[in-house]
């Protein structure tokens, strides 16, 4: 009892739509069953995860083992005015039974008055959108067997300095418990009619809580309103957040206005930033700083601040995820003048674009297109293994920059990242990424009337429909390539395109037709007097010619690569691959396996999976050849497994069939 005889309850109403707590409830739990002494627990996680919703599902479980009352206080709101623990003490020792006009004005007073009453006994102190740990530590309860509930408002990790705290980290909603939830708000039969569309609902909602239950009300009040009505609306990013807020009382813009204005000014900043296009949903330190022409360590310590209020979380030391919601009120608050934003806006594309030329000239540093056509020139240090990493990392963030630069009207720039970004979907086989960004390539070297460039991407697409085996694609783009480096009385451009297509009718099995078309391809080679391209043209007709023309062709190639300056070794490999298939096809199996196996093992290491595949299966085939069946089956097999995993259905179609014949004997 307390001093007036009651024992208060101010904790707020349960909710009734709280789903996929489970594990974080039942490690608090375990915190409330098994702890002696005073228990506090910190509900931490972004803004609208439903940290305040958990904390009170956890009160409710627990009250049975706290008779002597539960306290409430909202801190978040007044955290930047002075006097709020004082003013929290104050409603605490009323509700504890003490008279108004007898409550001591000084907060030391109030906090020593307020232990006095709380010691050796069993309360709940709720303390929800705590901003310091100091503030916390002031409106602890007596020593006794109290569980005090915490709920982040800034980041409190400095609390363990005072005692034991147990940390529950609370994540944005899986899919099944976030369907659970819509399903609460607006019954299974409407979710179970409109699956597709529920399930972007969810998606558009960041899977957060508190989006989720402003759309599951809206949809609920209406039953003309439907689940694909909503999505429409959500999809427009002007009119997300605003229907996402429709009051104060349940609204995913309050909730972002609070974690905000809890921000330093750095961190204000920087998070504004987040909202500057072209983005994804991933972003670096040196992002941010060439956007804001800051130094990077500032940038560091702003973004580690955001992580902490958990408005971005890092990946590792100066990379960052940030939600589509958080980047969409980060837009939201610049309120600058277009000219201002406009700055920022060119330093990013700026940016990435540099650091695009950097990483093709260390990444493909022979490749002539970069100078010879874009007239640019790199500053970087050449290192491949970085440039790969960088590529890899900002790969969404180039995706968006083209996208961005297309919608701007920046269309020399689009046709750059074109030229710049193939070697890295080349080696990685990023062709979703490619044929995307090359549609709006060649579109923008259209409207230039650049039909140099054209050209060229047309090459570049071609090469991808040959890899996916889809040729008769392939073969228009290389023909549309051909036709227009003639136009333009390039002839390394007509090498380059007629060099696809003799590949493409060797796919095709137009043998007398590749043949012409790749020997044309070495002629244009030639009158280029480039050592390099006459050793590709070289290894190119090798493939479509009989193996004793073939192997002398791949032995005048070979030297060649292995004395240019650059790094020749995935080339060289090549050439070991088609000197191996060329000696299978003349049945010299024996000599076929040392050049196969040191191209196998070139290709393992650089990650060059789809060669990798080509390999094992001209391994299957010398085994095969030998009569070694299992061992042809383990070749054939293991290049199953890549070319399925790389989606190479053609491929993978044709080493399935001869892993058939071998089964079959």
């Amino acid at each position: 009892m307390t001093a007036a005889g009651l024992v208060p309850d101010q904790i707020p109403g349960r909710n009734g739509n709280h789903v996929n707590q489970d594990l974080v409830l039942a490690k608090g739990m375990s915190a409330v069953n098994g702890g002696a002494g005073n228990q506090t627990l910190v509900f931490t996680g972004a803004p609208g995860v439903g940290k305040t919703a958990a904390a009170i599902e956890l009160s409710f479980r627990a009250k049975d083992f706290y008779p002597d009352g539960r306290l409430f206080a909202q801190l978040s709101g007044g955290m930047d005015q002075p006097g709020t623990e004082g003013e929290v003490l104050r409603d605490f020792l009323v509700a504890l039974g003490d008279k108004a006009q007898d409550i001591p004005d000084r907060l030391d007073a109030r906090r020593s008055r307020f232990q006095t009453l709380t010691v050796g006994r069993r309360f709940q102190v709720f303390l929800d959108g705590a901003t310091s740990a100091s503030q916390v530590r002031t409106l602890l309860p007596g020593d006794g067997s109290s569980l005090i509930l915490v709920t982040e408002g800034r980041p409190l990790s400095s609390l363990v300095a005072g005692g034991p705290v147990t940390f529950l980290e609370l994540t944005p909603l899986e899919d099944a418990a976030a369907r659970e939830l819509l399903i609460r708000l607006i019954g299974a039969d409407r979710v179970d009619a409109e699956a597709e569309q529920a399930a972007e609902l969810i998606a558009l909602c960041g899977h957060l809580p508190i989006a989720l239950c402003v759309v599951g009300s809206m949809i609920h009040r209406s039953r003309r309103r439907s689940v694909a009505s909503m999505v429409e609306r959500l999809r427009d990013e002007r009119r997300r957040l605003a229907a996402l807020s429709r009051d104060d009382d349940l609204s995913v813009e309050s909730v972002f206005n609070a974690a905000y204005r809890q921000l330093s000014d750095p961190a204000q900043v920087c998070y504004r930033a987040l909202g500057l296009r072209p983005r994804s949903g991933e972003t670096g330190v040196q992002a941010v700083a060439a956007a804001l022409d800051l130094p990077e360590y500032e940038v560091e310590e702003a973004m580690s601040e955001l992580a902490d209020a958990r408005l971005a979380d890092e990946l590792d030391d100066d990379r960052y995820i940030v939600r589509e919601l958080v980047q969409l009120y980060a837009e939201q608050l610049d309120r600058r003048s277009a000219g201002e934003r406009e700055v920022e806006t060119a330093r990013l594309l700026a940016y990435y674009h540099r650091r695009s030329v950097d990483a093709d000239a260390a990444f493909a540093p022979l490749r002539p297109w970069r100078k010879s056509l874009l007239g640019l020139t790199s500053q970087g240090d050449g290192d491949a293994d970085q440039a790969r990493a960088w590529l890899r990392a900002e790969r969404s963030n180039l995706r968006a920059a083209v996208d961005f630069a297309d919608q701007v009207g920046e269309f020399d720039l689009v046709m750059q990242w074109c030229v710049l970004l193939w070697p890295f979907y080349e080696k990685d086989k990023q062709l979703d990424d490619l044929f995307a960004v090359h549609k709006l390539g060649i579109l923008a070297a259209e409207r230039q009337r650049n039909d140099a460039v054209g050209s060229l991407l047309h090459t570049q697409v071609g090469f991808a429909h040959y890899w996916l085996r889809h040729l008769d694609d392939a073969a228009k783009a290389f023909t549309k390539a051909v036709g227009l480096a003639r136009g333009v009385n390039n002839t390394e451009l007509e090498a380059t395109a007629a060099e696809g297509l003799g590949l493409t009718l060797l796919a095709r099995q137009r043998t007398t037709q590749a043949q012409e078309t790749l020997r044309r391809n070495l002629e244009l080679a030639f009158t280029t007097e480039d050592p390099r391209r006459i050793a590709l043209a070289k290894l190119h007709l090798a493939k479509a010619e009989a193996p004793e023309e073939a192997l002398v062709l791949l032995d005048e190639a070979q030297p060649v690569f292995a004395g240019l300056d650059g790094d020749e070794t995935e080339n060289l490999a090549k050439v070991s691959t088609w000197r191996g298939k060329k000696l299978v096809e003349q049945g010299r199996f024996d000599e076929a396996r040392e050049p196969l196996s040191q191209a196998l093992n070139t290709m393992a290491d650089r990650g060059r999976r789809f060669d990798e595949a080509e390999v094992l299966v001209a391994f299957g085939d010398l085994e095969a050849g030998l009569g070694e069946r299992d061992r042809a089956r383990a070749h054939f097999a293991e290049a199953l497994v890549i070319y399925a995993a790389l989606c190479f259905a053609e491929p993978e179609a044709a080493t399935r069939a001869k892993l058939t014949a071998v089964e079959q004997g």
